[in-house]
């Protein structure tokens, strides 16, 4: 599915009584452009025009709420030297998320998404952090009444 900016929208040509009629007259012609299309497709797929990529891109990135949580409040380093709770920072999500009117994404698809990001859930062995599941390679920075 693409999605398909329609920016031309005018009321002059809209209520042309004559339309059917001008589609009739250049029925041919538009069939053969149906099928020009047609074999262009089977032949290579759907190739969209630059705009239409461009607004796939706006449109996932506004989409993409991990994302612009982990722009916005978190910092990314060593992940030998840098890591939060891992519940410390889906909650740091969950709230600013709400903060921002956006729905908040579920713990196990927040945790696929920092994997898929390349960042790994740790648990530590020994010493006062024992038990605690962390990520690493991100820390929170800034949380949703901050910015």
């Amino acid at each position: 599915i693409h999605l398909v900016r329609y920016t031309n929208a005018t009321g002059d040509n809209l209520d042309d009584p004559r339309l059917r009629d001008s589609f009739s007259d250049e029925s041919a012609g538009i069939l053969n452009w149906l099928l020009d299309g047609y074999r262009a497709f089977d032949a290579g797929g759907l190739a969209p025009p630059a705009v239409t990529a461009e607004a796939r891109a706006f449109y996932a990135a506004s989409q993409d709420t991990i994302g612009r949580f982990i722009e916005a409040c978190c910092v990314i380093g060593d992940p030998e030297t840098t890591f939060v709770g891992r519940d410390e920072l889906y909650a740091a999500c969950v709230e600013w998320t709400r903060h921002h009117e956006m729905s908040v994404p579920t713990m196990q698809r927040f945790n696929q998404y920092l994997a898929a990001q390349g960042f790994k859930g740790v648990r530590k062995t020994c010493g006062e952090f024992r038990d605690r599941r962390f990520v690493s390679g991100i820390g929170l920075g800034r949380v949703a009444g901050e910015e």
